[in-house]
């Protein structure tokens, strides 16, 4: 209901850091690239402690803008499975398109009822066997969603929630043999709106 738990814990318990878990070889070590400064949302209003969907949306779903995603996977990791997250339905489709017509092949991974449970099965197994080289995605794979293979996170959904930030490029950094590094392509300035994942916070 977007409302504080108060005082509901008296303690807080503090796990491994991010660096500590690469440094222990639980996480692959991230290589970022991102933009200088971060697109201006000046315009985009905040609802329920993160920006608004729809302005977000409109805001962020420009081909110009999924062109410098593709141009940057293209030069830095094109033959490595990769998630674009997106800020929406449409945004996502239109991500998937372009890769598409870059030549790449690329699937939409996303909830009920734009997708059914075995269209999402069916992609997930796109992905982890290289049918596709990556997926658009919304809102369903951030957080509890394990595929080691993925070793590309493409930011295209900017956000308020230091969490939500950490979850998506924690996608890319799971461990898998032969993987030696996660490349996050921060097209939504996310890392210079919330600090790179393995800093240290309070």
């Amino acid at each position: 209901d977007g409302q504080g738990l108060r005082d509901t814990f008296q303690a807080m318990i503090t796990g491994p850091s991010v660096q500590s878990l690469i440094a222990a070889g639980f996480l692959a070590p991230p290589v970022i690239y991102g933009p200088p400064a971060p697109i201006d949302l000046s315009a985009v209003k905040s609802q329920m402690g993160d920006y608004a969907h729809g302005a977000l949306e409109r805001t962020i779903d420009k081909p110009s803008i999924t062109g410098d995603a593709i141009a940057e996977y293209t030069k830095l990791c094109p033959r490595v499975p990769a998630i674009a997250f997106c800020t929406g339905i449409e945004h996502a489709k239109h991500v998937t398109e372009q890769f598409n017509a870059a030549g790449y092949p690329w699937g939409l991974l996303v909830g009920k009822p734009h997708m059914t449970d075995a269209q999402r099965r069916e992609a997930v197994r796109n992905l982890s066997t290289f049918i596709w080289r990556g997926v658009s995605t919304v809102d369903l794979v951030s957080e509890g969603f394990d595929l080691p293979a993925v070793e590309c996170a493409i930011m295209l959904r900017p956000t308020q929630s230091l969490g939500l930030h950490l979850q998506q490029i924690g996608r890319a950094l799971r461990p898998s043999p032969g993987k030696t590094r996660a490349v996050i392509l921060d097209h939504a300035g996310n890392c210079l709106r919330h600090g790179l994942p393995q800093e240290d916070r309070e």
